[in-house]
């Protein structure tokens, strides 16, 4: 189970400056599919926040003069269940996540607080580029399940299966590149006995625990070099020192 905000935010962060024009802004929530986004500075620290409602009919006007001052925001590391008390305490949508030096990493939702109370893994509107800082672009985590495997791509990728279990933060126990990530998650469902012994107790051990992530890789030199992005991640994850 997730703990913190950190691990629930949508971090592909939408942000809008106090000088862009209203028309550029509006355009930008249109075609992401959201209602609202935070304004930050030049240092990227949160001003204000700008919704649907404040830009339409004001053509013509600068974000900064519509926006609602000051933002809503919450540290990344704090804690779940605070942050949804506080927001239901404010009547708030959202809040606008910060790091400690206060600058915006993402935005939570009270429907992201929602899925995490119960259970349930992170979804983020599909519009959104769910790219990591090398640049593959990663599905959201869903359940290891067969009617959810369409998520996939049926092609070549990469793979981590995630362990998201009730009092714990969420960690990778495992990761694989494939020619066709779909048919071998298929394969992993269908016969979980077949797999080496390591991979064949991660899916005998838990499994309405177990969450995959997936991603797209055509070139086979980047999907070589994300994979060891992610084995190196697994492998953190399971040293207990960290």
């Amino acid at each position: 189970m997730a703990r913190h905000v950190s691990e629930i935010m949508n971090a592909e962060l939408f942000f809008i400056r106090p000088s862009d024009s209203v028309d550029m802004a509006l355009l930008g929530i249109l075609s992401l599919n959201v209602t609202a986004a935070p304004v930050v500075d030049s240092d990227r620290r949160p001003v204000g926040v700008v919704s649907l409602r404040d830009l339409i009919g004001a053509s013509g006007e600068s974000v900064g003069e519509r926006m609602t001052s000051p933002a809503d925001s919450v540290r990344d590391d704090a804690a779940i269940d605070e942050v949804a008390r506080e927001l239901a305490q404010r009547d708030r949508h959202r809040f606008v996540v910060v790091d400690a030096d206060g600058r915006a990493v993402g935005v939570v939702s009270s429907l992201d607080l929602l899925r995490a109370v119960l259970e349930l893994p992170p979804r983020h509107p599909a519009a959104f580029p769910h790219q990591d800082a090398a640049g593959v672009q990663w599905t959201d985590p869903f359940e290891l399940e067969l009617e959810r495997t369409s998520a996939a791509p049926a092609g070549p990728g990469l793979l981590v299966l995630l362990y998201d279990a009730p009092g714990r933060s969420t960690r990778p126990v495992w990761a694989e590149a494939s020619r066709d990530v779909r048919r071998r998650l298929h394969e992993l469902l269908a016969a979980p006995h077949e797999q080496d012994a390591w991979l064949r107790g991660i899916l005998e051990h838990d499994t309405a625990h177990l969450r995959v992530r997936t991603a797209a890789v055509l070139d086979p030199v980047s999907r070589d070099t994300a994979l060891d992005r992610a084995l190196a991640e697994v492998a953190a994850a399971r040293d207990p020192a960290r």
